[in-house]
């Protein structure tokens, strides 16, 4: 079984960053956390069985990748969710979601029985997991007892489910898969009622809850084919007690990532999210404000995912190969100042899909 493999692998990586002198959850004098670690989730190719981990120490600046042969895991990496001590590593083709504790490497469970889970929530001891598995009841939401790690209870919601949050007394989900729809699902925890609330852009994709409950919506919006023009993407803001939208700002281009899982990252402690525009830019969204606060260059080779450590400044950039199959030959995350000026490129695996800055 994959997991059996990938928790001594984990070890292996954790205790020599430990004893170089960085656990992955750090703290400083006072107890508080500190970022310490990045997470990049490389998530292969469909069926090439390539996914792996790289896990990048910015203390130390070691790099270590999981599986440590090169072997690759039995499927692509969807996403990653960090909560907590709890990480959260979603594998479509196996349907499963393994569950590992960053601060000891010790492998705490394993999720099943979600036919290709896409994206997790965390609202306590309870996790929401949307799932696309093109059957009878293709557009699901899961809901998994972590104290069990079973799936409890589910609720079918129309469209194609990706992203998901929790805000407000809500669980929001995005309904926007393959740039296609307008609308994202409000679902009541409590009775699993669902309320569906169209947002008016085109592909809402990716979600972000700041801390005032409210919710952005990120919306790819289509590119221009033979038959159709294009459709720029949108940020619209939702509040989900009242169920309605409270705000959007249109975009000039699509949102778009290479590598078709991430698409936006948030920082809590920043308050921003940066998504990936199709010109390979970054957009830089103030969730305090509402509003765009920048657009920042960061060419080169393609971009499928971001994340941003506001204690350093630093934007780490996923990139896909340049040349070659780009689900088959490993790519880079580039290191960048806050303003996009290239810092450094770490290797890294098949298709960086997904980086998290450990919490700081």
């Amino acid at each position: 079984m994959r997991s059996r493999v990938f928790l001594p692998l984990l070890l292996a990586v954790l205790l020599p960053v430990t004893l170089v002198g960085c656990d992955l959850l750090g703290s400083d004098d006072s107890g508080s956390a500190t970022a310490s670690g990045v997470y990049v989730a490389n998530g292969g190719g469909f069926g090439n069985q390539n996914a792996s981990l790289t896990l990048y120490d910015p203390e130390t600046d070691a790099t270590q990748t999981l599986p440590s042969d090169g072997s690759g895991f039995a499927s692509y990496i969807q996403s990653l969710t960090l909560s907590n001590d709890r990480l959260f590593v979603v594998f479509g083709e196996t349907g499963t979601v393994d569950r590992y504790s960053p601060e000891t490497g010790t492998q705490s469970g394993q999720i099943r029985g979600i036919p290709n889970p896409r994206y997790v929530a965390i609202d306590g001891n309870t996790a929401y997991i949307t799932s696309q598995d093109y059957g009878p009841d293709p557009s699901d939401l899961d809901v998994v007892d972590l104290s069990t790690n079973t799936v409890v209870d589910s609720v079918n919601v129309s469209g194609t489910p990706e992203d998901v949050a929790v805000a407000d007394g809500r669980v929001v989900v995005a309904l926007g898969g393959f740039n296609a729809g307008s609308s994202v699902a409000l679902v009541s925890p409590s009775d699993l009622s669902v309320e569906t609330l169209d947002v008016g852009c085109t592909g809402p994709r990716s979600l972000v809850a700041d801390a005032e409950d409210e919710v952005h919506v990120f919306c790819t919006g289509r590119p221009p084919s033979e038959n159709a023009d294009g459709v720029p993407g949108e940020v619209v803001t939702v509040d989900p007690s009242a169920g309605s939208v409270t705000g959007s700002v249109e975009l000039s281009t699509q949102i778009a990532s290479e590598s078709l899982a991430q698409y936006v990252s948030y920082s809590a402690a920043a308050d921003e999210a940066h998504a990936i525009l199709a010109t390979g830019e970054l957009l830089r969204f103030d969730a305090a404000t509402n509003s765009v606060a920048d657009r920042v260059d960061v060419s080169g080779a393609p971009v499928g995912a971001v994340a941003y450590s506001p204690s350093t400044e630093r934007l780490f950039v996923g990139r896909l190969a340049a040349s070659g199959n780009p689900f088959s030959t490993p790519g880079t995350v580039t290191i960048h100042e806050r303003d996009g000026t290239a810092l450094d490129t770490l290797a890294a695996g098949v298709a960086p899909s997904h980086i998290i800055v450990d919490r700081e």
